[in-house]
Order: C-alpha cells, then structure tokens, then sequence
C-alpha cells in the first residue's frame, strides 16, 4: 500500500515540476516576442493581469503539491486518510489546469512551447486518475482487512450494531450535507478573491 501511494505520488509530482519548468518556459517565449524594446519588467507592468493570473496559478499549485505530500505522508505513517489524498490530487490536476490556462493566454496557437506544455498537462491529467484510482483500492484493501467477522455475534449484539451504526449513518449524512454547503461557499469565496486578483470585476464594469 505504501509502495503504490508513493510511487503515484512522486510520478505526478514529477509531471508538475515539468509542467512549472515550460510554463516558465512559454512565458519567457511570450514575453521575448511581445515586449518589442520594453523590459521584461515593463511588459509585465503593462500586462499586470496577464502577470497575476499566472501569480495565482502558480500559487495555486504550488499549495495544492504541498497538500498531497502531506496527505501522502500521512497516509504512509498510518496518520492520514486515502481521501485526503484523493482530494490533493484533484486539487492538483484543477490547478494546473489554472496555470496552463494563464499561461497560454497571450501564446502563439503554433508555438512548440505551448505544444510541450499542453502534452505536460495531458501528462497530469492522466497521472491524476492513477494517484485516484491507486487511492481507492489501497482504501477498499484496508477496509476489507479490517471488516468485521459478523458470523460469531448473537441476536442481541447484532441488534445494538445494527443500531449504533445507523446512528453513525445519519450523523455522516448530516456531516456530509454540512461540509457539502461549506465547500459551496469556500469555492465561491476564492472564485471571488481569484477575480479581485485578476482583475474580473474591473474588466466587467469595463
């Protein structure tokens, strides 16, 4: 279990590093073609909101990787949850996504650059549903391990089973229901900051 978690892990970390390197590769291509006798520094004052979106991408992933090592960690040590690490992983596939976006906004359609990034991206992707899917079976494999022998339990113990479990149902369902509305607002919250970084709202009232 810990083999597989690991071994997932640091391929799509590697995937990530990759896609950093030629995001700041197509950058500077970008940045070479349009800032004519301009300094860098100049060309990404006059795009600032070209420049945050690629800030905020980047940000963005680079919380999302230091999540699914600690997850990863975690689960290793016997300390964390598969879902944890489930849930970095796809953290890291939506944010990459951000950065590969940010980045090409301002690319050539025929840049070679822009090509290497957008395989890179298909690279994580891909790596993303491996991490996912190795996640789940070390999970079922644990929960099968630990499944309780209902052969040998009497009538009346099985009943106070049956009982407490379906308590436990419910207050998940409760659970669930809550973290589900505070996902809402979390997602909305950042969408929000997300624009007042990139500058959405000036250009709407634009």
């Amino acid at each position: 279990v810990n083999e597989s978690i690991l071994g997932t892990c640091s391929d799509l970390m590697a995937a990530v590093r990759l896609l950093v390197q030629r995001a700041a590769e197509l950058q500077k291509e970008i940045v070479d073609a349009g800032k004519g006798g301009a300094s860098p520094r100049e060309f990404y004052k006059r795009n600032h909101r070209w420049t945050e979106g690629l800030l905020s991408g980047a940000k963005t992933v680079a919380i999302a990787c230091q999540a699914l090592m600690t997850a990863a960690d975690q689960v290793v040590s016997g300390k964390g949850k598969f879902e944890e690490v489930i849930v970095a992983s796809r953290e890291i596939a939506a944010s990459s996504m951000q950065l590969v976006m940010a980045s090409r906004v301002k690319a050539d359609k025929s840049s070679v650059k822009l090509g290497n990034l957008n395989a890179t991206a298909k690279t994580i992707s891909r790596l993303t549903g491996t991490v996912v899917a190795t996640a789940e079976n070390c999970r079922d494999k644990v929960a099968i391990a630990g499944t309780l022998d209902f052969s040998k339990l009497s009538l009346h113990y099985t009943k106070r089973m049956e009982m407490e479990t379906l308590v436990k149902v419910l207050e998940t369902e409760k659970q669930l229901d809550t973290e589900r509305s505070k996902l809402s607002e979390l997602r909305k919250h950042h969408y929000r900051l997300a624009g007042e970084i990139e500058g959405w709202e000036a250009a709407e009232m634009s």
